[in-house]
């Protein structure tokens, strides 16, 4: 069973407003009260100037499923951090089959906490699934962040199945023909409103946006 941090979130849409990443943002420099420096080069590890301070934030992304934590001023910390999740991917290891992925993400992350001695909530843990359809639109398109373990989960069960085979990135599309090609990209879009809905947004402005991506 997973600990009650990671199954209570909130998934209103006035908790919804609270996470910092936009879902189909596709240029991260409209937060201007955030540039990233550029002396930090440690892949997992991204830097933030606000107000004058430096933060450093740890992630790590495992076949589209992805976690992140709070951003911190000391990049000690950050590292720390960064290695607790790298854990949690030497862990679920290469599993493909989305059944066995799943389990082994729910073992992981509590196991993997509670040897490091904190919780969720102390690191700021979240999650997110980011997925790169880049035959149809070029940024990475992904979920609004979760608490909640079990719903991101669901999330990336209802969307890895419109993943290109894993190491092929767009060239695994190159196969399908162009009505194959068509309907995938519209059942996915389908499915990727709906859970993005479902968490509180407009589905039509949603869709208007997502038109937009795939015109550029």
């Amino acid at each position: 069973m997973l600990p009650q941090s990671l199954c209570d979130a909130s998934s209103s849409p006035a908790a919804l407003n609270n996470f910092e990443a936009d879902t189909l943002e596709a240029d991260p420099s409209v937060h201007s009260e955030v540039n990233a420096p550029r002396h930090v080069s440690v892949r997992g590890i991204a830097a933030f100037l606000r107000r004058g301070r430096v933060f450093y934030q740890a992630s790590l992304c495992i076949q589209s499923f992805h976690m992140t934590v709070r951003r911190v001023p000391e990049l000690d910390r950050a590292l720390d951090v960064l290695l607790l999740l790298m854990s949690v991917r030497n862990r679920v290891g290469s599993a493909e089959d989305p059944d066995t992925f799943a389990q082994r993400i729910r073992s992981a992350v509590p196991e993997v906490l509670a040897e490091h001695g904190v919780t969720a909530e102390e690191i700021g843990l979240r999650f997110q699934v980011m997925i790169c359809m880049r035959f149809w639109v070029r940024p990475p398109l992904h979920t609004p962040q979760q608490q909640c373990l079990e719903v991101a989960l669901e999330a990336w069960r209802r969307l890895t199945c419109f993943r290109s085979p894993l190491g092929q990135g767009a060239r695994g599309f190159m196969r399908m023909d162009l009505h194959e090609l068509e309907a995938r990209w519209l059942a996915f879009r389908e499915v990727y409103l709906d859970i993005l809905e479902r968490g509180g947004r407009t589905r039509e402005g949603l869709r208007q946006r997502l038109d937009a991506l795939e015109e550029a």
